[in-house]
């Protein structure tokens, strides 16, 4: 029962339901801070660093307060409980990934449900060749000269997208959430414990589809 005089808050993340009663901002910030340093002890956080915008979602997720590994060798890979896949040139992040034996590793771990993707652009390409129930035509929204930012269809408020050179999300099971739409197709789904996107929110510095990814 909440004590007298004090608001509910929930925080959720995974495995971690914690009802929280603040009566003051300090007290709030001082229990967040805390819950995330003990969430983030269960929480592995890994971005796929063999090439495009790896950078930009390290730094995101440093921002959020939360340690990140940049994920270049099986080891790595074998370390982290949730992967982000940057945007960049799929085809070249699958050949290094097979010469860095990591994709035969990866989608072992995606069979057996013991890791949590999230991809953006490339990323989502990539994830549709992991056994993911959904299908991508690459380069679906034109050349590198018909980028664009564009505001999104979604329960996420004033929510925009960053495309470049992006896949169009094609087929989808019904088990799939659609989060974003652009028009009428979707650009940011969700499937299990796995979310793919087919623009760039860390280029335009939207944090909170990593918030939701990781539970926070």
């Amino acid at each position: 029962m909440p004590r007298a005089g004090l608001e509910p808050a929930i925080l959720s993340a995974g495995d971690f339901k914690s009802p929280v009663y603040t009566n003051s901002t300090t007290e709030a910030h001082a229990y967040c801070t805390n819950f995330y340093m003990e969430y983030n002890q269960y929480m592995k956080i890994g971005v796929l660093a063999l090439q495009g915008s790896f950078v930009e979602h390290v730094q995101l997720i440093e921002k959020l307060g939360l340690h990140v590994t940049e994920v270049r060798t099986a080891a790595a890979l074998s370390s982290v409980t949730h992967l982000i896949i940057p945007g960049g040139e799929s085809t070249t992040m699958r050949k290094l990934a097979e010469q860095f034996n990591l994709w035969n590793q990866l989608m072992k771990r995606v069979t057996d449900d013991s890791i949590q993707l999230f991809g953006t652009c490339a990323g989502a390409i990539l994830m549709s060749q992991l056994n993911m129930p959904f299908s991508v035509e690459r380069n679906a929204y034109g050349a590198q000269t018909m980028s664009c930012v564009v505001s999104l269809k979604s329960n996420i408020s004033d929510l925009r997208g960053c495309f470049i050179r992006a896949p169009k999300i094609t087929k989808i099971a019904p088990d799939v959430q659609v989060l974003a739409r652009h028009k009428f197709d979707p650009v940011c789904i969700r499937w299990r414990g796995h979310m793919a996107l087919t623009f760039h929110p860390e280029l335009i510095h939207e944090m909170r589809l990593h918030e939701l990814f990781l539970g926070l």
